[in-house]
């Protein structure tokens, strides 16, 4: 005998890419920012770690937002922010030609 379980989470399938190309974009952004200022001879510690506390951020700024769907919910997770939007309760969803903006309601 077979138990039906309850359908689990799906998640965006380019999600893992997405967030290797933000990290390797960092790490460049770092690289060349620490060389250049290092041929400049205007490299300093204070100016290094600047640029690496900036090379941090890149990713956060970089990786897109994560959506998830699960049995009734669909879920946007930004860095910021988690919204949920529960299907059950959707009457309508629009789509506007001049935005790439969809309405749910």
């Amino acid at each position: 005998m077979q138990r039906n379980r309850p359908p689990s989470a799906a998640g965006d399938r380019h999600s893992r890419g997405s967030a290797r190309l933000a990290t390797i974009c960092a790490l460049l952004f770092c690289a060349i920012s620490l060389l250049v200022g290092w041929d400049a001879g205007s490299l300093t510690l204070p100016r290094a770690l600047l640029w690496i506390i900036l090379s941090a951020v890149v990713p956060t700024i970089l990786l897109p937002p994560r959506v998830t769907a699960g049995p009734g919910r669909l879920t946007v997770t930004s860095p910021w922010r988690e919204h949920t939007v529960w299907t059950d309760a959707l009457v309508a969803a629009r789509h506007q030609d001049d935005t790439n903006n969809c309405h749910l309601s």
